[in-house]
């Protein structure tokens, strides 16, 4: 558990620091913990070597003794990016997802390569390229410069991209993983191909061999999977869910072909899930769902058959004010929000408090221009995922509620300083304007004394949601 060094999160030092805020109040009950595949399965030809998850299983029986509770995560779609890895390089974060023997690196595809792909007409320039130059559709290459010039559009040419520092086609190739970059300043993500099918029976091994070593776990109460459809779909091209490499139409329609990339894996997702469902029969089993694919409906198709196969609903992505995730209809659309407000008297129900919960004037929510701006917000929310508000007509009724460390700042600890004035430079960076960030975990304590929680019974039930400090 405690692992390499450089995955932050997985130090002796820090685990302590973290198991210290837990056992701060009675009502903080436990972790969530990821168990990344690429960590945990280890082994030549095939891996199969299951031996690391005895080092697991040694924090998951010291939180227990402490009478802590665990939520595993085994199903880590993709990686999270956050301080545990985002520092690492690309080749140190695919360690992190995948198993060796799954990692083949194939390269670098560029925009001029998937450009040519596309058969477009990409003309040699040695300066800007002339109006006179090409017809619509056409691009331009400056190779001294590496300057891409295009698509021209009503005879004119639009400014040129460098693509020495922003290739917005630009993207390292895996056999069973994607690597993506947005642009100079957006940071590496993944995305499995989950709808490989032999990708899928051997993340089915792994979640056997978690659920035998901890199924009887009594400390381990629950399995989560990570994002299902936050981020970028898995894709080597032009726009974001167009060109993929397995035989997927390059031009399929983002939100409604059933041969889409993004529609593809979330269909192996499902499969997956399905089957790894009864491998954990003594825990509650839920997956982490966000916005609506629209005409393919992701959020639909789950609630549709979470019941068939006894399953749970968590958000990661918890944007309060997000018109995706608020719809309350007409379907198939209904947003997972209220869908989880439906099914929270039912089914069990998990919100994620994360970075788009406390941002201001991020997905619509009111700006936050001082500290009592914090503190109003941490009220909103707890309401928001217990009783419900005015503002979006319906509570969540969460069972739990898990604190993840994967703020944009320290909210959980405070006393940072914070720019929260919307018009700025560095708005929602590090740069102060005098705004001082109260610390969640103070007012959470002072809430739980202020209702008279003082034995721990923030738990699991319909009443009290259960906080679970976030440990990747």
């Amino acid at each position: 558990m405690y692992g390499v060094g450089a995955l932050g999160g997985r130090t002796q030092a820090e685990w302590n620091r973290r198991l210290g805020w837990v056992n701060e109040s009675t009502s903080f009950r436990g972790f969530q913990l990821s168990v990344p595949w690429g960590l945990y399965e280890t082994g030549a030809n095939g891996g199969g070597n299951f031996t690391n998850l005895d080092h697991l299983e040694t924090v998951v029986n010291e939180l227990g003794s402490l009478g802590k509770y665990v939520i595993l995560m085994p199903f880590q779609f993709r990686e999270f990016r956050n301080p545990d890895v985002s520092g690492l390089g690309i080749d140190e974060q695919m360690r992190y997802l995948l198993p060796e023997d799954l990692r083949t690196h194939q390269g670098v595809i560029t925009s001029i390569d998937i450009l040519q792909a596309q058969g477009k007409t990409i003309r040699s320039v040695t300066g800007t390229p002339s109006a006179a130059l090409g017809v619509n559709g056409d691009y331009a290459h400056n190779a001294t410069t590496n300057i891409l010039y295009g698509p021209k559009a009503g005879g004119v040419w639009p400014a040129g991209i460098d693509l020495d520092t922003n290739d917005p086609r630009r993207h390292w190739l895996w056999d069973y993983a994607y690597g993506y970059e947005k642009n100079q300043n957006g940071g590496f993500g993944f995305e499995m191909k989950i709808y490989k099918s032999d990708l899928r029976t051997r993340m089915l091994r792994f979640a056997q061999a978690v659920a035998d070593k901890f199924n009887a776990n009594p400390t381990v109460i629950g399995i989560h999977t990570s994002e299902s459809i936050n981020g970028g779909a898995s894709y080597i091209g032009a726009n974001a869910g167009g060109i993929v490499a397995d035989g997927y139409t390059a031009t399929a329609a983002l939100d409604v072909a059933s041969n889409n990339a993004r529609r593809a894996g979330l269909t192996g997702k499902t499969t997956v899930l399905q089957a790894a469902r009864p491998m954990f029969p003594n825990k509650f089993f839920a997956q982490d769902i966000n916005v609506p694919l629209y005409t393919v409906n992701y959020v639909k198709e789950y609630f549709d058959y979470m019941q068939q196969y006894k399953m749970g609903s968590t958000t990661s992505d918890v944007g309060w004010w997000e018109p995706d995730l608020n719809i309350l209809g007409p379907e198939p659309n209904r947003g997972c929000l209220p869908r989880m407000a439906d099914t929270s008297s039912i089914a069990p129900t998990t919100a994620q408090w994360q970075q788009d919960g406390w941002d201001s004037v991020v997905h619509g929510a009111p700006s936050i221009t001082n500290t009592a701006g914090y503190n109003q917000r941490y009220a909103d929310i707890y309401a928001r995922t217990t009783t419900g508000n005015a503002v979006t007509g319906f509570g969540m009724n969460c069972h739990m509620c898990i604190i993840q460390l994967e703020t944009s700042y320290n909210v959980w600890l405070g006393g940072t300083t914070q720019n929260t004035d919307p018009t700025a430079t560095g708005y929602n960076s590090a740069a102060p304007n005098g705004t001082v960030v109260p610390s969640l975990k103070d007012w959470l304590k002072a809430k739980f004394t202020a209702d008279g929680i003082t034995d721990g019974s923030g738990g699991l039930n319909t009443v009290r949601p259960l906080y679970v400090g976030y440990n990747s």
